[in-house]
């Protein structure tokens, strides 16, 4: 038979999710399965899927609002999920029912599950295998109360346990309503067939993890070459987005930094051209080969996205980072903890990223961290990782010619 796999991306923004399946969708292709798309984020999509020839659709997602008794912003990973619809039974079940359908018109023998707690339910109620294609954040370990996501904060038990009673009280209302078997815990929905990470240990936002399967980084999809600007100094790479005001403040100091800087940002108002390009500083949208990145620039500063902050910390490189959400916050706290980088912002060791952008290109001790990081992965090759990966979900997919 041949094997049929949904990629389901239920929650999240950005084509980040998009950009690191990309290159596992090849190879599953290669290997004899068909690819369904179920994604969260459908603007931009076309571009990068039509000319694949893979076929995609919109995710069911949740549009209604939160209750006001929920954590705001969340303090576990059931807060997330009590503010996009896990307080509601309703709304939960018209979600699941809205999955099962998608499985069922896809004929679907395995799901890959990208952020996709409520498209797992449906999956579990159906007796279908999951993947998991997740880095960390993601995927919660099977702890009751599941663990703070805020390390820098002191969160009651009882205010975690609290959250947990009442997400699982729904989830475990709507399985009974499908005739499927309750949860003792939510970390129990990530016990799937192939629950392996898409990070490394020193990375992963939970600690608390054990036993825990590690793939280890996937390459990054085709892009263009980085030109660096020509002349002397430090070369920076720079992945950022324009909103933040720490987006024009590293702008700012970079311009006036004796430096070479490549700044992806796919967003930048056309106006950013003449209010900070230099001939030494470069600001363009089109997405760069980050491998050829990470051997050649001397420092990076990011706002914490795990796939381009992990990419650029395997090769070696120190970073300042200007995290922008509670995921991205995560990340940086780990490669500050690795003494590989500085995070910006409330809980990071600088306030402003001109400070910390100084402090990474005048001390050694950042790129210290960042090279023992390197040598201690050097001798994983991504698509060794990928070749791995590949081969697991044919095989749950039951593809021929595995």
């Amino acid at each position: 038979m041949t094997g049929r796999i949904l990629y389901a991306w239920e929650l999240g923004g950005n084509l980040g999710h998009i950009g690191q399946f990309l290159p596992l969708a090849r190879r599953l292709r290669a290997g004899g399965a068909e690819v369904d798309c179920a994604l969260a984020f459908t603007a931009g999509v076309a571009r990068l899927l039509d000319p694949e020839g893979l076929s995609w659709m919109q995710a069911p997602v949740f549009r209604g609002v939160a209750p006001k008794t929920v954590n705001e912003p969340p303090l576990s990973y059931p807060d997330i999920l009590l503010l996009l619809g896990y307080a509601d039974e309703a709304a939960l079940l018209g979600l699941v029912g809205a999955w099962r359908r998608l499985i069922e018109l896809t004929r679907a023998t395995l799901m890959i599950a990208d952020h996709s707690p409520t498209a797992m339910l449906a999956a579990r109620t159906l007796g279908l295998p999951v993947m998991l294609h997740v880095t960390g954040f993601y995927a919660p370990p099977d702890i009751s109360p599941l663990p703070a996501m805020r390390p820098w904060a002191s969160t009651p038990t009882a205010v975690l346990e609290a959250s947990e009673a009442r997400a699982l009280h729904t989830i475990n209302a709507v399985l009974a309503a499908l005739g499927a078997a309750p949860l003792a815990r939510i970390g129990q929905l990530f016990d799937v067939a192939e629950a392996g990470l898409n990070t490394l240990p020193e990375l992963d936002p939970y600690p608390q993890r054990r036993n825990a399967r590690y793939w280890g980084l996937l390459p990054s999809f085709a892009a263009a070459p980085v030109i660096w600007p020509p002349g002397r100094g430090p070369r920076i790479f720079g992945y950022l987005r324009a909103g933040p005001e720490t987006t024009t403040a590293t702008l700012a100091a970079l311009a006036a930094t004796p430096c070479r800087a490549v700044i992806c940002c796919p967003n930048a108002p056309p106006e950013w051209q003449e209010r900070f390009a230099r001939p030494h500083l470069s600001i363009i949208s089109q997405p760069v080969d980050l491998a050829q990145a990470g051997r050649e620039a001397d420092a990076a500063v990011l706002y914490a996205p795990h796939g381009t902050t992990a990419s650029l910390l395997k090769s070696g490189v120190p970073m300042v980072l200007l995290p922008e959400n509670l995921e991205q916050g995560l990340v940086a706290w780990r490669v500050q903890a690795l003494g590989a980088g500085y995070m910006v912002g409330a809980h990071g060791r600088f306030a402003d990223p001109a400070t910390a952008l100084e402090a990474l290109l005048t001390s050694a001790d950042c790129r210290t961290g960042a090279m023992a990081f390197a040598r201690k992965y050097q001798d994983q090759v991504a698509e060794s990782v990928l070749a791995d990966m590949a081969d697991r979900a044919l095989r749950l997919a039951g593809a021929e010619g595995v």
